[in-house]
């Protein structure tokens, strides 16, 4: 999947990896003679050269790690992974692990991975193990990550009363005739809202939102009007019957 992705997207992947990779490279370093001797091409050769931009980046080639165990099945089989995907394990790289590469399982083993590609790289700004803490995990101790980026996404929150209003209209095939015609008294509001999207000034992204919004509050108040709302659940009228062991002055409440 990695691999389908287009070449600028930053791909970060964490979590229990339950792998154990020791401080074998996770990056494959070829001869820069082999590319020439068989005239690569130049953009292959970026592909297996990616690994230069840990330098670039002032970031240690070499892992460092206090796991000093050989590597599991899955460590390699997550090492070779990177390799094929130009993705990078951040333990002992980075922040306040740069040397270090504390341990993350039982004060044993480093099983935890915060891995990246080389997209990300200058967007990291802290990277930490947290000392174990019971109160978060068993076992674990807490990877703190922060990044820094200057994209930001706007989130429309809806009003409460109509996120309830969504979920309380009932459809009623017998009143579909209402709702074509009070779909009918909106269909000049619903295109001028899509006609409206080419004179905003804002992003592509958020314009199709808050249109697509707009258009399912004016459907949903539609909708009210033909159907009107579902009543919601009250007291049982029918309780149960008591069992055995459940007395009646138990189900009442005390005086």
């Amino acid at each position: 999947m990695i691999q389908f992705l287009a070449e600028d997207t930053p791909i970060t992947l964490i979590g229990d990896f339950n792998a154990r990779t020791s401080d074998i490279p996770d990056f494959t370093q070829v001869d820069d003679n082999l590319f020439e001797i068989l005239e690569i091409e130049n953009d292959i050769d970026i592909q297996f050269n990616d690994h230069i931009n840990l330098t670039l980046n002032n970031i240690p080639l070499d892992r460092f790690t206090q796991d000093i165990k050989h590597a599991n099945n899955y460590g390699n089989k997550l090492l070779n992974m990177c390799r094929k995907t130009n993705m990078y394990i951040t333990s002992g790289r980075f922040g306040a692990d740069r040397y270090i590469g504390k341990v993350t399982c039982k004060d044993t083993s480093v099983l935890d991975y915060f891995i990246v590609n080389s997209k990300v790289f200058s967007i990291i700004e802290e990277f930490e193990v947290i000392g174990f803490d019971p109160l978060f995990s068993d076992v674990h101790p807490r990877l703190h990550i922060l990044l820094q980026t200057e994209k930001t996404t706007e989130r429309y929150q809806q009003p409460e009363s109509q996120m309830i209003h969504k979920l309380t209209v009932k459809w009623k095939p017998e009143k579909v005739n209402v709702f074509k015609e009070n779909v009918n008294l909106i269909d000049s509001e619903i295109i001028h809202l899509c006609n409206s999207l080419e004179a905003s000034d804002e992003s592509p992204e958020t314009k199709i939102n808050r249109t697509n919004e707009k258009i399912c509050e004016l459907l949903i108040e539609a909708a009210s009007k033909s159907f009107g709302y579902a009543k919601k659940g009250g007291f049982n009228k029918n309780p149960k019957k008591l069992q055995p062991w459940f007395c009646n002055h138990m189900a009442s409440p005390p005086q």
